[in-house]
């Protein structure tokens, strides 16, 4: 019984810690919606979401007209280390 309570214990704050987080930011409210293919996708891994441990994304060196929208999605989120993807579409 001791061993069921732990168990079911564990899987609950597994569980509160997973999810799917996606944040959305647009710049040019003109950009082309139909664009499905990022210009920059990296997985990034931060540690107590304050570490980013990928590095950043150098957005003048990649995007020399500018960011159209950049968006950030949570793969998976341990509490300690999580998991995110990064996607930047640039104007064309």
């Amino acid at each position: 019984m001791k061993r069921l309570l732990a168990l079911m214990a564990l899987v609950t704050v597994c569980a509160s810690t997973t999810g799917c987080f996606h944040e959305q930011i647009i710049m040019n409210p003109n950009y082309n919606a139909n664009v499905t293919t990022p210009d920059v996708s990296e997985t990034q891994i931060t540690v107590i979401g304050l570490v980013n441990v990928s590095g950043d994304v150098d957005l003048k060196a990649t995007c020399q007209n500018g960011v159209d929208r950049a968006s950030s999605k949570v793969l998976f989120d341990l509490g300690i280390v999580a998991f995110r993807k990064a996607e930047v579409f640039c104007t064309k």
